[in-house]
């Protein structure tokens, strides 16, 4: 008997099912293969984090909260969780998505360098933007060890109830 049984236990689903656990619930995950693996949108050893989204604002508190749960599993463990790497987006001065970015690290105070494609080609020399593009550099966004987060949280749960 549990008291509640998620389906998938990838990246949200182990999350949740640690978190549970933690609060004094009995878990059963189900997914259709051992996790970590490569089947699902986890996979993969790392995945981009940002925080200023170019897909609504709306976002942005969901993935300020997800940060502070991996910086302290990350505390907590002596796992490699996040790292802040920085992140940038660009394209032309007049995109929507770029635009969404600018307000919602605006709404909610996020640091957010502002970049003309001069600044970003003289930065990464690797890139050769045209004139006619703008950049946002996310210094406090990086890269998740999903992976890692996952195979961390499944430990932690097991340790709890095993």
């Amino acid at each position: 008997m549990y008291d509640v049984i998620i389906i998938g236990a990838g990246s949200m689903g182990m999350a949740a099912g640690y978190y549970l656990t933690e609060s004094g619930q009995t878990v059963a995950l189900i997914d259709a293969f051992d996790p970590p693996h490569d089947k699902g949108s986890h996979h993969g050893e790392t995945r981009l984090i940002r925080h200023a989204y170019g897909e609504g604002s709306s976002y942005v508190p969901l993935a300020l909260h997800a940060q502070g749960l991996w910086e302290t599993l990350e505390k907590r463990t002596s796992e490699r969780i996040f790292v802040k790497t920085g992140v940038l987006n660009f394209g032309p001065k007049d995109n929507t998505f770029l635009e969404t970015v600018k307000d919602s690290a605006e709404e909610y105070h996020l640091p957010l360098e502002v970049m003309t494609a001069k600044d970003i080609n003289q930065r990464w020399p690797g890139f050769q933007l045209d004139k006619d593009s703008i950049g946002y550099f996310e210094k406090s966004s990086g890269v998740l060890f999903s992976e890692n987060a996952i195979r961390t949280y499944r430990i932690l749960a097991e340790r709890k109830w095993c």
